[in-house]
């Protein structure tokens, strides 16, 4: 029995302990998982490359915790009754596997940060292709976009482009800012020199900063972006 609970655990946090009958236990390792993800994104830290990989640590650190853990936990008395085998059985897992979908579908607009791979030179030296970057999604309007690296989509066109805002224009009569967009290596990048300004609206995130690399082989990478 410790065996399978051991095993649960190591996949879903909190399950096995369901198989030893200690459903407040699973139930509490759960609300702490989501209250650390949570704290973590909301506090700004995961836009940071640091903060990133702390909050990856904290996902792998519950499931050892509470893999190791279950070795020491003692089965309580059997419950028998048909809500306690269906929540041990099909309610809880499932209630984890939404959770988990959920945070990572809406992981832009709900945590507030996404992950961009660099796919080409544009962006050089700064970004190279092969970089990941995490980007903050959360634009505060009132700051100052302007020198940011940004994520953005033009209009009609589906793809991810990266590129440096290089100026800011505001239309007086409509009050609407436009962003004039650059790569840092001016000669192998289209831009606003080809397509012109962007609008707020086509703005996705900041980058602020490189998590991991490709480039020039697969390797960690920790830097802030300016």
């Amino acid at each position: 029995m410790k065996a399978l609970a051991c095993v649960l655990n190591l996949l879903i946090p909190g399950w096995g302990y369901l198989v030893l009958n200690r459903t407040r236990t699973a139930c509490l390792v759960q609300f702490l998982l989501i209250s650390g993800v949570l704290t973590i994104c909301l506090s700004r830290a995961v836009i940071t490359p640091q903060g990133f990989y702390c909050l990856l640590l904290f996902i792998v650190a519950v499931h050892l915790f509470v893999f190791l853990f279950s070795f020491r936990t003692q089965a309580a008395q059997q419950i028998n009754n048909h809500f306690h085998l269906i929540f041990r059985t099909i309610l809880f897992p499932l209630s984890f596997i939404t959770i988990a979908t959920v945070f990572y579908s809406l992981r832009e607009s709900l945590l507030g940060f996404n992950v961009y791979h660099i796919p080409s030179q544009s962006m050089a030296p700064t970004l190279l292709p092969g970089n990941y970057v995490i980007v903050d999604t959360w634009i505060n309007d009132n700051g100052d976009l302007e020198n940011n690296i940004v994520i953005f989509k033009k209009e009609g066109d589906e793809r991810v482009l990266i590129k440096r805002i290089k100026k800011i224009d505001i239309n007086q009569s409509k009050r609407q800012q436009r962003f004039f967009v650059q790569g840092d290596n001016s000669n192998q990048s289209i831009d606003s020199r080809h397509f012109g300004p962007i609008p707020r609206s086509a703005i996705k995130g900041i980058a602020t900063g490189i998590i991991f690399s490709l480039n020039p082989t697969p390797h960690f990478k920790l830097q802030r972006l300016k």
